[in-house]
């Protein structure tokens, strides 16, 4: 945990104290009305400032960096496959349109396991540049 985040809670955690003691205070039936009002506005004040340091406290942890997930390792093996049908077809069929090569792909068995339909092939073959 960072300095700035242990200072934070703490802080939060102190005028939280401090305002529960004020509202303790504040219940006090030998308070004349003056001193009951001003210890109202002390326990608001003790309350306002330990929510400012809870949501320092919570901008602190939405801001910190995430760990690293193992998320970007490179190409699925579906990818890879779904690149090298693409490819072997687009050598079968020569420089022309993508949907050439789409519909020279949607005639191999295993097209039907890597893509569900002709529009899905054509999104990944002009996203991927086959």
């Amino acid at each position: 945990m960072n300095t700035i985040k242990v200072q934070e809670t703490a802080l939060r955690d102190e005028f939280e104290r401090l305002a529960r003691a004020a509202e303790r205070c504040m219940n006090d039936p030998s308070l004349t009305p003056e001193e009951r009002s001003v210890a109202v506005e002390e326990a608001k004040t003790y309350w306002q400032l330990s929510r400012v340091h809870a949501d320092s406290l919570t901008a602190i942890e939405a801001s910190e960096r995430a760990k690293f997930s193992g998320q970007n390792k490179g190409e699925s093996s579906k990818t890879v496959k779904r690149r090298s049908l693409l490819a072997e077809h687009r050598e079968k069929v020569g420089k022309g349109f993508r949907s050439e090569v789409i519909r020279s792909a949607e005639l191999a068995p295993e097209f039907g396991g890597l893509f569900e339909d002709f529009d899905e092939a054509l999104r990944f073959a002009n996203r991927h540049k086959i």
